[in-house]
């Protein structure tokens, strides 16, 4: 990724990195633990406000190609209950959506999609753990997932 964000809105791309598997593994499991501290945003979502967060991703930002020190680097990891809406950065050029893990007992593959209009569905994108799909406009997420939200400004 080489510490910047671009592509096209709602693009997916495998994940690389040797040790990519490995360190999303150990921070899903991590994240996973009883106990992490999450902060509602709405019915829908909650946002990792674990103060031992950014420690714990610290080496898969930098598996990503991040500069985990870069000034510019905004990341987030939210946790997806169902369906919620996710915003993009107010500034820079976008950011990816980095599907962590599945929420317990999900089945569903989950989507991102842009919003539902009141004339018909959108189509959808999946969300699978080892890829990351660009964003730059508002989207809506469905089913349960724990995911990072990564932007360079």
């Amino acid at each position: 990724m080489s510490g910047s964000v671009a592509g096209d809105h709602l693009e997916r791309e495998q994940l690389s990195g040797t040790n990519i598997s490995k360190e999303l593994d150990k921070f899903a499991e991590w994240l996973g633990k009883d106990g992490r501290v999450f902060s509602d945003i709405n019915p829908g979502c909650s946002k990792c406000t674990d103060k031992g967060r950014d420690k714990a991703i610290r080496p898969l930002l930098k598996e990503l190609g991040f500069d985990d020190e870069d000034p510019k680097l905004r990341f987030n990891v939210f946790r997806i209950k169902g369906n919620s809406y996710i915003n993009p950065p107010d500034t820079g050029p976008g950011g990816y959506l980095i599907p962590i893990r599945q929420g317990p007992g999900v089945v569903a593959v989950p989507t991102i999609s842009n919003p539902p209009k009141s004339s018909g569905e959108e189509p959808t994108t999946q969300l699978i753990v080892g890829e990351k799909v660009y964003f730059d406009r508002r989207v809506f997420v469905q089913s349960s997932i724990d995911c990072l939200v990564v932007t360079v400004e």
